[in-house]
C-alpha cells in the first residue's frame, strides 16, 4: 500500500511512501524531509481537524481507525516542530493523550472518548455532523 503524503500546503506538491504493517509515523517523516532537515512532523488533517501524528504510531493503524472514510483523510508534512514537542525530541503518544478533553487541532472541546465497536464515540460523532 501507499500512503500520499503533501509535501506542502499545495496539494499538487506530493510523494508516495510504500507503508507496511510496521510503518511508523518516523519512517514517513525521514522518507518524506529533506536532508539534514530535523524540525518537521507528519500532520493528519481530516474533517476540519489537524493533528500531529506521534512518531510511533503506526500508519496502517491509523487508516484502519478511520474505515471506510481513509479516503478522506490527509498526510501533510510540517516544515515546523510538532506542538508538544521540545527541541529535538519526539511527540509522544502519552503526550498526546494526556488531556482527553484535547481536540485533535489543539482546542478544548467537552466530549466522549469511549470506544465503541473499535470507533471513537467522538469519531463517530464527527462523521455523522458531516453527514448531516
Amino acid at each position: 500500500m501507499f500512503l500520499t503524503v503533501y509535501l506542502s500546503n499545495n496539494e499538487q506538491h506530493f510523494t508516495e511512501v510504500p507503508v507496511t504493517p510496521d510503518t511508523t509515523c518516523r519512517d514517513v517523516v525521514e522518507l518524506c524531509k529533506e536532508p539534514g532537515e530535523s524540525e518537521c512532523h507528519l500532520a493528519e488533517v481530516w474533517g476540519g481537524s489537524e493533528r500531529p501524528v506521534a512518531d510511533n504510531e503506526r500508519m496502517l493503524d491509523i487508516l484502519q481507525r478511520f474505515g471506510m472514510h481513509r479516503s478522506e483523510v490527509r498526510f501533510f508534512l510540517r516544515h515546523e516542530r510538532a506542538p508538544g514537542r521540545e527541541a529535538g525530541g519526539c511527540l509522544s503518544h502519552v503526550q498526546r493523550t494526556q488531556d482527553p478533553a484535547l481536540k485533535r487541532n489543539g482546542v478544548k472541546v467537552p466530549g466522549d472518548r469511549r470506544m465503541e465497536n473499535g470507533v471513537s464515540a467522538w469519531l463517530k460523532q464527527s462523521v455523522q455532523l458531516q453527514q448531516a
